[in-house]
């Protein structure tokens, strides 16, 4: 781990962490949903679930093996929920 992993360990416990990273993803997802996605594959609620879904999976499946990974999945997973959730 890295000097700032470790200062980051020891001042915002993992369960922590992983709220933020969800809700900034939910939130950057509403926000750059209504901004800047209106004219793309992710107007159609469908495929911002799919993606979304199978990004979550993949956080759950690689949480301990690529825990770098799994961090992006967190966030783009929340953040195509965030953009379903502008339907």
């Amino acid at each position: 781990m890295t000097k700032l992993e470790d200062w980051r360990a020891r001042f915002i416990p993992d369960p922590i962490w992983l709220a933020l990273g969800a809700v900034s993803g939910f939130i950057a997802g509403r926000v750059t949903g209504r901004e800047v996605f209106r004219i793309s594959i992710f107007q159609h609620t469908t495929a911002a679930t799919v993606v979304g879904v199978f990004l979550l999976l993949a956080f759950f499946l690689s949480r301990k093996r690529l825990p770098d990974v799994s961090g992006w999945c967190l966030w783009f997973g929340m953040f195509s929920i965030g953009i379903v959730s502008l339907r």
